[in-house]
């Protein structure tokens, strides 16, 4: 009969042959000798039924578990709790069959039904990678799902005073931000915003900063408009200070310098044939402030001002291509305050550096104090106007997030 096993989702029948009435895929745990590992099995022409097991599942606790295949390249994975614990190749796509797909046992004569519970199953028609599996295990009780009590007024999509569909996306690799969305102050990922500007609005000069309920408004001789097919903001590219969002001079936005700061942004590039401001708050490069942007081969950047020579690094490898949505970010140590304080990503992949040059001097903020803090632009050094769409943009002060913080915020930003 084979060791126990409880089936978490599967559409299979204990039938091995290729006919409409035969397996197609399933996930389960299964028991060997006292202990409890994640199983997967596979129903391809042939037939073949390629297994993998790995992991350790214990009871009576919640543990996120996860299966990817991907019939052309036969990559054929198992996840628990965000991390990969086996794999093997089986080229070649799932058999079909008119089994009913079942959470929490088998359309089968044994059933194997599960004895505990599941929540938040999902099945999805492409393989996720393994970030995207790693943020939703990040999430935790957060999960993939809105909140139960969001606040007065209306909240995620489809609750009151939020007509669903609203400032929604179909654009994959965009996270869902409702038009009338609030700030949910107690995720984990809210803590220490300065800004959170989701870029969906549709009309208006201005967009909605949810950390602090200020805004930003749309500036320069050619100022942003908004592409309502993202949802996002269109920039327009030139100069400095001709086509950026006037986030104002919020005093969340002041001492990051001197301190620590993340800025994280989901970009669309519309051209790479000269530099490109992400953000800054800085005086125009007399004594403090910084600048965060793209050269002009697609490699992200961060100036920060000191007294004699600036802090300026470099990223290699072209890793931002033009037309392609990507989420780029910077952190900064104010605190140590040298070229190995300043981190760059695209993705969540760390970018290796062609520059890496800490400067001289003291760092400061002062002078920056009463400068706007501006979204898609960069007014000295490799300067120049965002020429593309953004379709959110994080800032956090006095906090540097991980990686895997940047993976979760992609996937669901803290908001209800």
């Amino acid at each position: 009969a084979g060791p126990p096993m409880g089936a978490i989702v599967t559409k299979w029948a204990q039938v091995f042959t290729d006919t409409a009435e035969s397996d197609s895929y399933g996930l389960w745990i299964i028991s060997n000798n006292g202990t409890v590992n994640l199983f997967s099995s596979l129903h391809q022409v042939g037939p073949r039924e390629p297994t993998i097991q790995g992991g350790t599942i214990p009871l009576n606790s919640w543990t996120h578990v996860a299966m990817t295949f991907d019939g052309t390249s036969g990559a054929y994975r198992l996840y628990v709790n965000g991390q990969q614990v086996a794999s093997q190749t089986s080229a070649g796509s799932l058999f079909p069959t008119n089994k009913n797909v079942l959470i929490g046992r088998e359309d089968s004569y044994i059933g194997r039904a599960f004895d505990g519970l599941v929540d938040e199953a999902s099945i999805f028609s492409r393989a996720l990678s393994a970030t995207e599996i790693q943020a939703i295990a990040a999430a935790g009780t957060a999960g993939k799902c809105k909140g139960t009590s969001p606040p007065t007024g209306g909240g995620g999509s489809g609750t009151a005073g939020c007509p669903s569909g609203i400032g929604t996306s179909s654009t994959p690799g965009l996270p869902a931000r409702p038009a009338c969305a609030k700030l949910d102050t107690g995720n984990p990922l809210a803590s220490n915003l300065a800004g959170l500007f989701l870029l969906n609005e549709g009309s208006g000069s201005a967009t909605k900063n949810l950390a602090t309920n200020g805004t930003a408004t749309f500036a320069g001789a050619s100022a942003p408009g908004w592409n309502t097919a993202d949802p996002s903001v269109q920039f327009r590219g030139g100069a400095p200070g001709n086509s950026f969002l006037n986030a104002g001079t919020d005093a969340a936005f002041d001492r990051m310098p001197t301190g620590k700061f993340t800025i994280v942004a989901k970009i669309n590039a519309s051209a790479l044939t000269a530099p490109l401001g992400i953000g800054e708050k800085s005086d125009g490069n007399n004594v403090d402030g910084f600048i965060f942007g793209l050269q002009r081969n697609g490699n992200l950047m961060l100036t920060v001002e000191k007294s004699n020579t600036n802090m300026r690094v470099r990223a290699s490898g072209d890793a931002v291509r033009a037309g392609q949505w990507v989420q780029v970010a910077v952190t900064w140590d104010g605190t140590v305050g040298t070229a190995e304080a300043a981190h760059l990503y695209v993705n969540g992949v760390e970018q290796a550096k062609s520059i890496s040059n800490g400067g001289s001097g003291t760092l400061g903020f002062a002078a920056a104090t009463n400068q706007p803090f501006r979204i898609g632009s960069a007014s000295f050094d490799e300067f120049g106007s965002f020429n593309g769409k953004m379709a959110y943009v994080a800032v956090y002060n006095d906090r540097i997030l991980t990686v895997a913080e940047m993976a979760q915020l992609d996937a669901r930003l803290p908001i209800w």
